[in-house]
């Protein structure tokens, strides 16, 4: 699962277009994922006109059953974050 902001150029739309290509350049951490063959989109929740994405990865860090992957995604966080990628335990 993973948790991310969408405020640039395009906007929404253009970011999740770009994060279901498979072949692009990879310049964000979640791009190691999208670009694998085994990477498979669920679904997509959006919270617009408001950044989120560090208080949303905040309560996930304390779900049972999701696994943060620590230090991905949230290079560029300036809160104290541990993941923005989180692994869900079946």
């Amino acid at each position: 699962m993973y948790v991310g902001s969408a405020f640039g150029a395009g906007g929404l739309s253009s970011r999740i277009h770009r994060h279901l290509r498979r072949n692009k350049k990879q310049h964000w951490h979640i791009d190691q994922i999208t670009c694998t063959e085994n990477c498979t989109v669920y679904g997509v929740a959006a919270f617009l006109y408001e950044k989120s994405e560090c208080l949303i990865s905040g309560k996930l860090e304390k779900l049972k059953g999701l696994i943060p992957i620590v230090g991905f995604g949230n290079s560029d966080c300036s809160n104290s974050c541990l993941s923005h990628f989180f692994k869900i335990e079946l």
